[in-house]
């Protein structure tokens, strides 16, 4: 959920307005909305009170504001309100992720192909959570999962807004990439909304699942040296999670490398017979790939006792 902060600036004879006027001009607010999660900074002028002055400042979340306040910017602009004898006042309001549908038909939008949800990033952080439950089934899934280090935005650049990703190595190393422009990785280029929400979804699909720890787990046996493409299956494991749901992992290899694969089981799989689960479970992870058929696993009574049938 985004944080607008309002901040009305009230000075005398101009003052108000000559901060701003250096704030722009000497690059601080068009650095701070390059800052991770920011989403808006922008100053108004009021018609009726010339030496007030309104900055909306939007931002993706309160992490975003507790690190846009350790940064130099910070310094530079209560240096500037000392300079211009600045007094201020403060309203800060949390949006909802999406307006009702009883408010749209007040509300007159110029639509924008490009950005399907707006230009609030939360409503495209959140449709993210909701496309892993719907897509993965991580129920559990929740944007306060997503990875540490990465932010999204919408900012505007020359006049037009764009999709943006953070990547943040350190506090001092902060890789910014314009994702409807010049990705770094081409393939992730992005021309939408929905297709920006892919993106957030693929970037923290490990993140969430993992968010959701193992428990206990069943390592199925199967006979040595059992190849699959020239690639030996070295690890076939069910695990249980805590939230009482299953995934299955499986590592292999070859002579110089190796690699594993995550499958999160769907809770309505585990409906039905043994047997039935394994033909709905040999749909998400077929033997033709990962090495085990129906008859390998339909014998096996440690599995089935460990899945709960």
């Amino acid at each position: 959920m985004s944080i607008t902060v309002n901040i009305y600036y009230t000075g005398e004879n101009g003052s108000a307005r000559r901060f701003v006027e250096e704030m722009i001009s000497g690059g601080t607010a068009e650095a701070i909305r390059r800052e991770p999660g920011n989403i808006r900074y922008d100053y108004f002028y009021s018609v009726d009170d010339p030496e007030t002055v309104l900055l909306i400042d939007t931002w993706e979340n309160r992490e975003a504001i507790d690190f846009h306040h350790g940064t130099p910017m910070m310094d530079t602009v209560s240096r500037l309100r000392e300079k211009y004898n600045l007094h201020m006042r403060v309203e800060r309001f949390s949006s909802q992720d999406e307006i009702p549908e009883t408010d749209m038909k007040y509300i007159r939008q110029k639509s924008d192909p490009k950005f399907t949800y707006g230009y609030d990033v939360g409503v495209y952080l959140k449709k993210a959570a909701d496309r892993l439950k719907e897509e993965k089934y991580y129920h559990w899934a929740d944007v306060s999962q997503f990875h540490a280090r990465r932010r999204y935005a919408i900012e505007k650049d020359d006049g037009e807004y764009h999709f943006i990703r953070y990547t943040l190595f350190s506090e001092d190393n902060v890789l910014r990439e314009v994702m409807d422009i010049n990705p770094i990785n081409s393939r992730e280029l992005v021309g939408n909304g929905d297709e920006f929400i892919k993106l957030i979804a693929d970037d923290n699909e490990l993140t969430v699942y993992y968010a959701n720890p193992t428990d206990a787990s069943y390592s199925v046996r199967f006979k040595a040296g059992l190849e699959v493409d020239r690639w030996y299956i070295e690890r076939y494991e069910f695990r249980k999670h805590k939230t009482g749901d299953y995934s299955a992992f499986v590592q292999a290899g070859d002579r110089t490398t190796g690699a594993s694969r995550d499958f999160f089981i769907p809770p309505q799989f585990l409906r039905g017979t043994f047997e039935e689960f394994l033909d709905k479970y040999l749909t998400l992870v077929p033997g033709e790939k990962f090495g085990l058929f129906k008859g390998d696993l339909i014998t096996d009574e440690g599995l089935r006792s460990f899945l709960g049938f």
